[in-house]
């Protein structure tokens, strides 16, 4: 996946995710379906903790409100994960 920036910045970032599958059609639906959540928080970890990120977003990421909230224990530090 490569992700732009309006700054002119871009970001490649490969990420792999291998589950098992079935040959029965339903079943490899479920699974697929089940393993979409872990392969995109896998990409987006990948992407956030890449050394280019913080170019990517044009500055501090550590002072983004999202960033504070964490530190101070507000809703983002008690979102879902994995």
């Amino acid at each position: 996946m490569t992700v732009y920036s309006s700054n002119g910045i871009s970001v490649q970032i490969l990420e792999r995710h291998d589950f098992p599958t079935s040959a029965v059609s339903s079943a490899a639906c479920a699974q697929a379906a089940d393993e979409i959540v872990p392969a995109v928080q896998d990409l987006v970890a990948k992407l956030v903790h890449d050394p280019r990120f913080e170019a990517l977003v044009g500055g501090d990421v550590a002072s983004a409100p999202s960033a504070r909230a964490q530190q101070d224990g507000g809703p983002a530090a008690h979102a879902p994960g994995r």
